[in-house]
């Protein structure tokens, strides 16, 4: 019988015991944004810009439950003035098509505040994807649920690519990238670049200006505004990976590469072997040491001997 008792309390004390580990990322409520892929704005070899007519970004909503979705986008005067309706039944997904015209930054270069933000409210809990398509512009991330967004962030991208390889099919200027998504007003935002941006702000680690030591600026934002931040695109050593973004409220942020050239495969004339990249940061706070699941990788071997 003591044996018994003491097996009862184990169980019990169990779920107590455990610590929870990541984040939830269903909700209710959801703020995305697009980071537009620069390939789609090439003129391409004979002005042919036939690319664009395959791209298509889009919304993946899911739920466990029959819910009611509400997408909107903002005016300029920061009201939710686009809305559309959509019901999800329950165990099953819906793909909407993001309004590209209401979420894609006017200036190409950033540092401007815009009203460019996706706005997702649901009746019950759902789950939602960000989902890109086309030529150099296949990309997706997970969104993270407003209450879950954190204040401190750490930018994850890619160095720039200036020039591509030379070839016909391309030769842009590609740079890394980053937006600071409002979802409260009143937010004042800290940014520390580590690279020059395409606008002169000085990093810390590359590009003209930088001396290793920290320089900061403030923006501030209202619900709805989106902040994009890219890189100046002249040099492979300059990038925008470790900048800091450091909020007073809750904001999202997503980062990636207009589209990076990730290996030297393609050299010829032909193709340029390009990657558009982008994905939704985690906020530092649910950083950790432990729990991660990767991979097995080869073991090392010994070198061969030189003798």
């Amino acid at each position: 019988m003591k044996q018994f008792v003491v097996f009862l309390l184990i169980l019990i004390s169990l779920p107590f015991a455990t610590k929870a580990q990541g984040l939830n990322s269903d909700g209710k409520d959801f703020y995305v944004g697009l980071l537009y892929p620069s390939f789609m704005e090439q003129n391409l070899s004979g002005g042919d810009n036939r690319v664009q007519g395959f791209y298509g970004a889009y919304l993946l909503i899911s739920s466990y439950y029959g819910t009611s979705v509400t997408v909107s986008y903002f005016d300029d005067a920061g009201n939710e003035a686009f809305q559309q309706s959509y019901k999800v039944a329950a165990r099953r997904a819906i793909s909407v098509p993001l309004d590209i015209a209401h979420t894609k930054m006017t200036d190409r270069k950033g540092e401007v505040v815009e009203y460019k933000a996706c706005h997702i409210v649901a009746s019950s809990t759902i789950n939602v994807q960000y989902f890109s398509t086309g030529a150099c512009a296949g990309g997706s991330y997970l969104a993270i649920a407003t209450p879950t967004l954190g204040k401190n962030y750490i930018v994850e991208s890619y160095h720039d690519n200036p020039g591509g390889v030379g070839g016909v099919v391309s030769n842009e200027d590609a740079a890394g990238y980053f937006m600071v998504i409002g979802a409260f007003d009143g937010t004042t935002v800290q940014i520390t670049p580590n690279t020059t941006t395409a606008k002169g702000h000085h990093g810390v680690n590359s590009g003209a200006g930088s001396n290793g030591t920290p320089q900061p600026f403030q923006i501030n934002l209202n619900r709805g505004q989106c902040y994009m931040m890219k890189s100046t695109a002249g040099d492979t050593d300059n990038d925008i990976s470790g900048s800091r973004v450091i909020s007073s409220k809750p904001v999202a942020v997503i980062a990636g590469h207009e589209n990076a050239h990730t290996d030297g495969s393609w050299t010829d004339a032909v193709l340029d072997s390009r990657n558009y990249m982008v994905q939704q940061m985690l906020p530092c706070q649910y950083w950790d040491t432990t729990g991660y699941v990767s991979i097995p990788f080869v073991d090392s071997k010994q070198p061969a001997s030189s003798g």
